[in-house]
């Protein structure tokens, strides 16, 4: 059975002209749960930053999130 490959990041919902998403934005992007987006942030394996009670993710930061996270699953 082949592995199945992540999509380009070309391929993933990102909001057009946006330069940070929300946390709910980032998790619905990637296709991952709200519990696992809050455990890569607070693990330091997504930059984010807050605005009062609010956590902003760059989408520059996102680029290449999925090579980055498939390089570290490989240890």
């Amino acid at each position: 059975m082949n592995p199945v490959a992540q999509p380009p990041i070309s391929a993933l919902i990102l909001p057009p002209g946006r330069v940070c998403l929300s946390v709910d934005e980032f998790r619905a992007s990637f296709n991952i749960c709200r519990t696992i987006a809050y455990r890569l942030l607070q693990e330091g394996k997504v930059k984010s930053f807050r605005v009062g009670n609010r956590i902003f993710i760059p989408v520059a930061e996102l680029i290449d999130f999925p090579a980055r996270m498939a390089g570290s699953s490989r240890s």
